[in-house]
């Protein structure tokens, strides 16, 4: 009977140190991708209101500037882009989906998924944030659609203020 306790207090003790270890080192990654953008927001005049991370991206708003900081790692290399809300006249989400064989029932797979901001000045180039590519991703999703779809909404509802 001791022992029996005894294991179950030791697979206990285990599973709390390792839920422990998980939550302070997801609280550090926090932290850390919170720095980064900060200092990239800084470096413009501005402090982030908002962001998100996940994979190998960051996104971070200054609501009050109406600024988006995007910082994107592929292959070890670490793209940035800065987006002034009031240099945009509209943001569109972006949806690139292929079906798997020809057919009615065929299943359709996302291989691209971004927000496409479409510039006031018809000079300037839009920008394009990509959210996840199969290409430098992995093959599942793991909630891009819906963190593409909330600064979707995001952006629109600034764009809609000015």
């Amino acid at each position: 009977m001791n022992t029996t306790i005894s294991m179950v207090l030791l697979i206990g003790a285990i599973i709390a140190i390792i839920i422990i270890f998980y939550r302070v080192k997801e609280s550090k990654k926090k932290k850390k991708v919170k720095e980064d953008l900060n200092g990239l927001a800084k470096d413009h005049g501005c402090t982030i209101t908002y962001y998100d991370f996940w994979n190998h991206a960051k996104l971070g708003f200054d609501n009050k500037a109406g600024v988006l900081f995007f910082v994107r790692t592929i292959h070890e290399q670490e793209h940035s882009s800065v987006i002034k809300l009031s240099e945009i006249s509209k943001c569109e989400m972006m949806r690139s989906v292929r079906s798997l064989s020809a057919g009615k029932n065929s299943p359709d797979v996302i291989d691209k998924i971004g927000l496409i901001f479409i510039a006031n000045d018809k000079k300037k180039s839009d920008v394009t944030l990509e959210f996840y590519n199969t290409q430098y991703d992995s093959l599942n999703l793991n909630g891009e659609l819906q963190l593409a779809e909330k600064w979707l909404a995001l952006s629109q509802e600034f764009l809609q203020k000015d």
